[in-house]
């Protein structure tokens, strides 16, 4: 067999059109290339955060969202114009003093800006 089947199993998977369907494990690999970034995109990437922070001057950035929605909108911070998961943020800017809100923030840039990478 040159691929695996899914579950055939409705408990598992409620409503599946796909039960059954014997799945290429090549296209599985070239789906999971396809939503990761290479070295220069990522180094792209953190360019893009790192000069949002500085030009906005701010020395953190929260989410206030208790939870994300989803939006066609570019993320105001990396610039992301794919639709995905966004979520109202602020920031604290040392210089002015003043909490600075935004309404676009991708997830990726809330959690790469707390966590790190």
């Amino acid at each position: 067999m040159d691929g695996f089947a899914l579950p055939t199993d409705a408990a598992v998977c409620p409503g599946s059109e796909m039960l059954g369907t014997v799945v290429d494990p090549d296209a599985v690999e070239v789906l999971r290339y396809n939503m990761s970034m290479t070295r220069e995109e990522y180094e792209v990437y953190e360019k893009s955060v790192a000069d949002f922070l500085k030009r906005e001057g701010l020395a953190n950035l929260s989410s206030k969202s208790s939870e994300p929605f989803f939006s066609w909108h570019a993320c105001e911070c990396c610039g992301d114009t794919l639709g995905g998961n966004r979520e109202e943020a602020n920031g604290y800017n040392p210089t002015t003093k003043e909490v600075q809100d935004y309404e676009f923030i991708c997830e990726d840039c809330i959690y790469y800006v707390e966590y790190g990478n």
